[in-house]
């Protein structure tokens, strides 16, 4: 699997389950907010980030087009290790979802398809590996710089919910 196949397949699993956030995330808040077995949920313990479904989205498309811009790099410069960290990066993300939908005992937004999509990951870790000689080093050391900045971003995200909700009932 090359750097272009392997970027394709994580921008569609991405957006695969970044849908099941946007259109669920909210309702599920509203739904499940007063659950005191749930107040240390993700969502629940956030829902100040989540005001709105179209702002929701809007932080969503900062994340794709974030995406998008790294694999356009590790297309072009043909760094395939670069492509690899973004998507170890990602599945360690839907690993959380997982674990919560596990912990809570319930569906939680973005656990299923986190569920769904995992063994198909797991199989282009597969193919990747086998087909394309990669340096393990750079891979781990490019997965740790991303998972950081994938962390980094959503704490900037949840930081400027406001001014994004507020940008966004005024200009859009």
């Amino acid at each position: 699997m090359n750097t272009t196949e392997l970027s394709f397949l994580i921008l569609s699993l991405f957006m695969i389950h970044e849908f099941e956030e946007i259109i669920t995330v909210r309702n599920w808040i509203q739904k499940n907010g007063s659950d005191k077995k749930l107040t240390n949920e993700m969502f629940i313990k956030g829902r100040k980030h989540y005001q709105s479904t179209e702002t929701i989205s809007i932080m969503i498309m900062e994340e794709f087009a974030l995406a998008s811009i790294i694999l356009f790099i590790a297309i072009k410069l043909q760094i395939t290790e670069m492509a690899v960290g973004l998507f170890v990066a990602y599945t360690l993300h839907l690993f959380g979802h997982i674990f919560q939908c596990i912990k809570f005992g319930k569906w939680t937004p973005g656990s299923r398809t986190a569920l769904i999509t995992i063994l198909p990951i797991f199989y282009i870790f597969y193919l990747t590996f086998v087909n394309n000689n990669l340096n393990a080093t750079n891979t781990a050391i490019w997965s740790l710089v991303f998972l950081i900045a994938l962390l980094l971003n959503l704490r900037l995200m949840f930081h400027y919910a406001d001014k994004i909700e507020h940008w966004r009932k005024n200009y859009l």
